[in-house]
C-alpha cells in the first residue's frame, strides 16, 4: 500500500495505491474511499499524528542533503513564491491535526475520483460494477445497427 502528492503536476496529484488479490479490488477501492471519508470527518489522533510528523520530518532532514531534494525545494519555493528563510521542518512542525482535516475536507469532500485496477478485465469486471460504471481501456463498444428497412421479400 502506498499514498503520495504527485505536486509538481498541474495543480497536484494524490494517489493512493496497493496490490491486491482480482477479487479484492472491489473492496480495496472502497476501503480507499473510507479512508478518505474518515480524514475529511474525524480528526486524527495527537498520538497518531505526531508518530507521522516525526517521521516526516526525519525524511525531510534526511533528503535535504540529496541534490533531487533540494531542487524540488528550491522549485516549491519558486512556484509558490515562499520565504527562502523557512525552514521546512521547522514550518512542518506548526502544523496540527485540524490543519489536516482541514486540507483533507478541501482535497476530499464532493469530489470526483478516478479509479484504476490493473488486471483482467473478465476476472475484475463482475465486482466492481457492482460498485458503478466501468471502463476497460483498449475495448471497443459494438456499433448499433442502423435502423435499415427490412429486405423485401419478392419471389
Amino acid at each position: 500500500f502506498f499514498v503520495r502528492h504527485e505536486s509538481h503536476l498541474l495543480s497536484g496529484m494524490f494517489v493512493m495505491g496497493a496490490t491486491v488479490r482480482t477479487t479484492e479490488a472491489a473492496q480495496a477501492f472502497e476501503s480507499a474511499r473510507g479512508v478518505l471519508r474518515a480524514l475529511v470527518e474525524t480528526q486524527v489522533t495527537a498520538a497518531e499524528f505526531e508518530r507521522v510528523r516525526s517521521e516526516a520530518t526525519a525524511i525531510i532532514n534526511k533528503g535535504s542533503t540529496e541534490p533531487n531534494t533540494l531542487a524540488d525545494m528550491w522549485l516549491d519555493g519558486e512556484s509558490y513564491k515562499l520565504d527562502s528563510n523557512t525552514d521546512p521542518t521547522r514550518a512542518f512542525s506548526k502544523l496540527t491535526p485540524a490543519d489536516v482535516q482541514r486540507v483533507a475536507a478541501r482535497l476530499f469532500r464532493n469530489t470526483a475520483f478516478a479509479s484504476i485496477a490493473v488486471g483482467s478485465a473478465t476476472q475484475i469486471r463482475p465486482d466492481l460494477e457492482r460498485a458503478g460504471k466501468v471502463e476497460v481501456m483498449g475495448e471497443t463498444v459494438p456499433a448499433k445497427p442502423v435502423n435499415a428497412a427490412p429486405p423485401s421479400k419478392n419471389p
